[in-house]
């Protein structure tokens, strides 16, 4: 799964995310600063750890704390490992300043800024409902979607995924829609690109003859 870096400024909303996390994953590892550090030794235990996967039944959380605390060579230590996650393990990094972790490091997270306010799990957007739909009726989200604020919308859509532990490959499609987004590619091509990625594994799951309703063939 995608990495997270979870930014905070006070406890509360932090404990709060976690304690939502291990309603769905089973905290396998973590690492703390000792005497005020964290030591490459440290990161390599967690890092043997992740290649134990098939001892756990469940999916696994493995949580860094304040990994700005980190020494250089700990940081570095960590990179080939986020990049080489299996679907099921989920690496947790929390930290009161993320401009203090590495850029390589927080290029391969998605980075999480808790507010002050308390945390709780949002309702599914609007035609989320929808998105694994026939792609007749996707183009139509497609225009519901971009007549309104397309930016907003991902956002909240991301934020709401992050509490459902939606699968990998939705996440993924997702951040690359709202990276297209920032980058002023026109909203419909990026929409519909979207929905053609998630859409994908559904068409080539399907039988050669009937399927899905809508999708024909």
């Amino acid at each position: 799964m995608i990495p997270l870096i979870l930014e905070y400024s006070s406890k509360a909303p932090l404990d709060t995310y976690l304690h939502n996390l291990k309603k769905d994953f089973v905290l396998v590892h973590t690492v703390s600063p000792l005497d005020g550090k964290i030591h490459l030794e440290q990161i390599k235990e967690l890092i043997r750890k992740t290649h134990l996967l098939s001892s756990f039944s469940n999916k696994s959380l493995f949580l860094i704390e304040n990994l700005d605390a980190a020494l250089g060579a700990a940081q570095n230590a960590l990179l080939k490992t986020l990049e080489e996650l299996k679907e099921d393990q989920l690496i947790v990094i929390t930290t009161k300043n993320s401009s203090s972790i590495l850029a390589t490091i927080r290029s391969r997270c998605q980075v999480i800024r808790l507010s002050q306010k308390e945390i709780t799990s949002p309702t599914p957007p609007t035609y989320f409902d929808e998105w694994y739909t026939a792609p007749g009726k996707q183009l139509v989200l497609t225009d519901l979607i971009a007549k309104t604020d397309p930016k907003t919308y991902f956002r909240n859509c991301l934020d709401y995924l992050r509490f459902s532990h939606h699968d990998v490959h939705t996440t993924k499609a997702l951040l690359q829609c709202l990276t297209d987004l920032d980058q002023n590619v026109n909203p419909k091509l990026a929409i519909d690109h979207f929905f053609f990625s998630i859409s994908l594994p559904l068409k080539l799951s399907l039988p050669a003859f009937g399927g899905r309703e809508g999708w024909g063939g």
